[in-house]
C-alpha cells in the first residue's frame, strides 16, 4: 500500500472518488497545475502537496480550491521562484549594493509610454507599425502586444484627454488669479496663422506653475476681435474665465482692439480687477529683441566690415 505522502497523478486515485461522489465538482482549477493530489487510506480525508513548499493540506470535496489559492499566493517559494517578475533596482541601495525589487508587466503603462514616445519626439503613427520598432519592443518586453497606428492614434487622444481633465482640475484649485501670455505666429509653408495660450499660476505649495492650454490654427480674418473670441472660448472651456488676472503680449496692432474687446467683457461679468489697470501687460522679451534688431541695423556696416575681416583667418 502506498504512503499517504506519496504524490499520484491527476488520473488516478482522485478518478474513482468522483465516481463515487454524485455532487463532487470537477477538478478544472488551476490550483491543481501547481498542487499535487494525495492518496489516502481514507478517502473522506483528501489531501494536495504543494510543488513549490510541499506543505500537505487538507482538500474535501466541499471546502472546495479557496484555500488552496490562498496559500498559492502566498507561497514564498512558489513567489521566489517566479524571477520574471523581478528585476534588478536600478537605483542601488544606501549601501551601495543593487538590489532586487518588484516587477509586473502593465500594458496600460507599456502604452503610456509608447503615446509619450510619440509626442515628445513627434514621430508619425506609423512608427509602431515599423519592423523596427516592433523588434524593439519583443526585446524590450515580451509581454507587449503590437498594436496598429490607429490604436496608438486613439491611446493618444485618451492620453491628452486624461492630461487635459487634470489640467483642469489643478486650474480650479488654484488658490489665487491666473495669468496669461499668449503669441501669434505665421507659418512659413502653409500661410496659416496659429495662436499659444499660456497660463501661469501659483499652487497651494507656492510653486510657480504653467501650462498650454491653448494651441491651434486660426480662422481669417486674422483681426484682434477674432483672436479675443478665441482667448473667450478658450478661458471658457477651461474654466477660468472668472479667475484672470493679466495677460502679457507682444506690441501687435491687433492686441490693442483684443484688448479692448476683452476689458468690455470681463467688465460685464465683473471678472477684472482695478478697471483693468493691470489686465495688459507688454512683453520684455520682446521689446528687447526688437531694440536689438534696431541696433544691430545701425551697426550693420560695422558688422559686415569685421566678418569679413575675420575670413581671412578662418
Amino acid at each position: 500500500m502506498a504512503s499517504s505522502n506519496s504524490p499520484i497523478h491527476v488520473d488516478d486515485g482522485f478518478n474513482e472518488y468522483e465516481s463515487a461522489a454524485k455532487c463532487q465538482k470537477s477538478t478544472t482549477s488551476k490550483v491543481w497545475d501547481e498542487m499535487t493530489k494525495l492518496e489516502c487510506e481514507n478517502k473522506n480525508e483528501l489531501k494536495a502537496q504543494c510543488n513549490h513548499c510541499k506543505t500537505i493540506l487538507s482538500t474535501k470535496s466541499s471546502s472546495g480550491t479557496s484555500h488552496l489559492r490562498h496559500h498559492l499566493n502566498s507561497c514564498l517559494k512558489k513567489v521566489n521562484k517566479d524571477i520574471s517578475q523581478y528585476t534588478i533596482a536600478t537605483q542601488p541601495s544606501v549601501g551601495g549594493v543593487p538590489f532586487i525589487k518588484n516587477y509586473k508587466f502593465d500594458a496600460n503603462e507599456c502604452r503610456k509610454a509608447i503615446s509619450t514616445f510619440l509626442v515628445c519626439g513627434k514621430h508619425s503613427f506609423r512608427t509602431v507599425e515599423e519592423p523596427g520598432f516592433r523588434y524593439m519592443m519583443s526585446i524590450a518586453s515580451p509581454n507587449f502586444k503590437n498594436i496598429s497606428r490607429y490604436t496608438a492614434a486613439r491611446e493618444v487622444l485618451m492620453y491628452y484627454a486624461k492630461e487635459r481633465d487634470r489640467v483642469k482640475e489643478e486650474l480650479a484649485k488654484a488658490p489665487g488669479l491666473i495669468c496669461l501670455t499668449s503669441n501669434n505666429w505665421n507659418s512659413e509653408h502653409t500661410n496659416d496663422e496659429y495662436i499659444c495660450i499660456t497660463a501661469h499660476w501659483v499652487d497651494e505649495n507656492w510653486k510657480l506653475q504653467k501650462r498650454i492650454i491653448r494651441f491651434r490654427a486660426l480662422f481669417p480674418p486674422y483681426d484682434g476681435l477674432n483672436i479675443a473670441d478665441e482667448l473667450v472660448l478658450c478661458l471658457s472651456e477651461w474654466g477660468i474665465d472668472k479667475k484672470i488676472f493679466s495677460i502679457t503680449l507682444d506690441n501687435a496692432s491687433y492686441n490693442d482692439v483684443m484688448i479692448s474687446c476683452l476689458k468690455n467683457r470681463f467688465h460685464a461679468n465683473r471678472a477684472i480687477l482695478c478697471d483693468g489697470a493691470f489686465f495688459q501687460v507688454s512683453c520684455c522679451a520682446h521689446i528687447l529683441n526688437l531694440i536689438v534688431k534696431a541696433g544691430l541695423e545701425l551697426a550693420d556696416d560695422v558688422v559686415g566690415k569685421i566678418r569679413n575681416g575675420l575670413k581671412d583667418f578662418i
